[in-house]
């Protein structure tokens, strides 16, 4: 799961990099919701997966970290 979502951040970082070097914006801003609707998929499937409570913590930190910045950079946009 985690290696999963570490691939799409990388593409994603790839993606806000060519959105602002172009200067479209509006790319940039649907990038990131786009992200941020990945991840709250990502974090809901965590939950309700049958991992243990340790596992599930260390999973939901690093994926929780990401998308409120993405929440945070959209709002920052708008």
């Amino acid at each position: 799961m985690l290696a999963t979502q570490l691939e799409k951040h990388q593409e994603v970082l790839r993606a806000l990099t060519a959105a602002k070097n172009s200067g479209d914006m509006h790319a940039f801003t649907q990038i990131l919701q786009l992200r941020s609707t990945e991840l709250a998929e990502a974090i809901n499937q965590v939950r309700g997966g049958s991992y243990s409570l340790s596992d599930k913590q260390k999973m939901l930190d690093p994926l929780e970290q990401e998308k409120n910045w993405a929440d945070s950079s959209i709002a920052a946009l708008l």
